[in-house]
């Protein structure tokens, strides 16, 4: 099942053929203690968010799962699908199925992956385990950069000049993380950029989210860059269901900027759960 391997960003990526319009590109690695982390980056991000975790030594008994959403990084960009939230996680629950993993899972939801687990966790039900949830969207104030994409442009005038000048203001001002951002948000490119916003604003206005994540009834951890306290509307509302932590000298990007941390904070949680 699975079509090709390639080599680069010091991991051996795996690709495969969800149907004749889909491949994905993802790393993985099997578990061996029977649980799985699926890591779901956020918008224009890629698996590459998440590659410090393969080298991590605190996580080294758990499986790993790290993907390019569709339309993302190196997997395709079909020009008929929705980029829903739901059917993203729809066609993660397929390349899960044609991995045959045996595994229960636990679910580490970033920025616009966030939704996104929400409806993978109700698809598998009693298979998820936990949910992490850093900084990920619950209501339209959450929604910064997908918010300003669609006020500003439409489609039509993001293909044609918006997309390229976000573009250029990313690489602009790009160090350090924002480098791995500004690659990734070109390689998604203009359709599944527009139209993932469109999505993540509409799902976000729903004010259903919060809800359906409670009723998911999982151990539940949230994360947010300690650079960021405050800044979210959905902070407050989170903190009266579930533990929040803080991922000090950290923004949006916790993963990657505060690493360390960031890992420690997954294994306590890990080790809470067992």
């Amino acid at each position: 099942m699975i079509l090709e391997i390639h080599t680069g960003d010091n991991m051996q990526s795996l690709t495969m053929h969800i149907d004749s319009r889909i491949q994905m590109s993802y790393y993985y690695r099997k578990s061996n203690n029977g649980l799985t982390l699926i890591f779901i980056h956020g918008l224009g991000s890629s698996k590459n968010d998440f590659l410090e975790t393969f080298s991590n030594h605190l996580l080294k008994e758990y499986g790993l799962l790290a993907v390019d959403l569709v339309g993302h990084y190196d997997s395709t960009t079909p020009t008929t699908f929705t980029y829903s939230m739901h059917t993203q996680a729809k066609v993660l629950q397929k390349l899960i199925g044609k991995l045959e993993l045996a595994d229960d899972y636990i679910l580490v939801c970033h920025s616009m992956g966030g939704p996104i687990g929400v409806f993978l966790a109700e698809i598998f039900g009693s298979k998820i385990k936990g949910i992490i949830y850093a900084e990920g969207n619950l209501d339209e104030n959450d929604c910064f950069f997908s918010l300003s994409i669609i006020e500003q442009y439409t489609l039509a005038e993001w293909k044609h000049i918006g997309f390229a000048t976000v573009l250029n203001s990313l690489e602009e001002m790009a160090e350090g993380y924002d480098l791995l951002y500004a690659k990734s948000f070109a390689k998604a490119g203009p359709i599944s950029s527009y139209k993932s916003s469109l999505d993540l604003v509409k799902e976000s206005r729903s004010g259903r989210l919060f809800e359906r994540l409670i009723n998911l009834d999982l151990p539940t951890l949230v994360m947010f860059g300690g650079n960021n306290k405050g800044k979210f509307s959905s902070e407050q509302k989170l903190a009266k269901k579930f533990p929040i932590s803080y991922i000090p000298n950290a923004g949006h990007a916790m993963m990657n900027q505060n690493p360390t941390i960031f890992y420690e904070v997954i294994l306590g949680f890990l080790n809470r759960i067992k």
